[in-house]
């Protein structure tokens, strides 16, 4: 009798010991390492503050690479929050004024993949195209990219624009400057 008693308390004692240590390893790891989405958004802001009163962009690296990070951050944890599109949007614009072209691209696609419906997924399909062609001088993946703007956004304002980047892709500025000269005699 003796010896179940002492079994019974060792078996009670050792299961509330068990749930003591996963509840506080939950609670670790819900409220302490994972940021929450109004945090991450002030901080975002504060870090978009200082890039705004800094005259280039470059001027602020470690802020300009600290919001990216945070940025990619909240759309990780935060995927349908309405303001995941806007924050990734904002960016790739600042991944793309550092010179991080790779990651403007990636974000940006994100943005248009992840958010069909936000109100800039047409832009970030064409800033695809626009920084593979003016950054990386990538023609190929620049045409890829515009025509697929084209073929998804067929009446979006800047369709325009996309058609005449189209032809004249892969042109130097010489070439450019001896067809606007030849277009003007006509």
């Amino acid at each position: 009798m003796k010896k179940t008693i002492i079994f019974s308390f060792l078996i009670l004692f050792c299961s509330a010991f068990s749930c003591n240590q996963g509840s506080s390893s939950i609670d670790d790891s819900s409220s302490e390492n994972v940021p929450s989405s109004k945090n991450l958004l002030k901080e975002i802001d504060a870090l978009e503050a200082k890039l705004r009163q800094a005259k280039l962009v470059t001027d602020e690296m470690p802020a300009a690479k600290e919001l990216v990070k945070k940025s990619q951050t909240f759309s990780e944890l935060h995927p349908q929050n309405e303001k995941t599109a806007a924050v990734l949007f904002k960016a790739a614009d600042v991944a793309r004024g550092i010179g991080e072209y790779g990651k403007a691209i990636q974000l940006w696609g994100k943005v248009w993949r992840g958010y069909p419906d936000f109100d800039k997924a047409p832009d970030a399909v064409f800033m695809q195209g626009f920084t593979y062609e003016n950054n990386l001088m990538d023609i190929q993946n620049a045409k890829r990219y515009y025509l697929q703007f084209i073929e998804k956004y067929p009446k979006n304002p800047l369709r325009e624009q996309v058609i005449i980047a189209l032809k004249n892709l892969g042109k130097s500025p010489e070439d450019l400057i001896k067809e606007f000269q030849k277009n003007e005699k006509k």
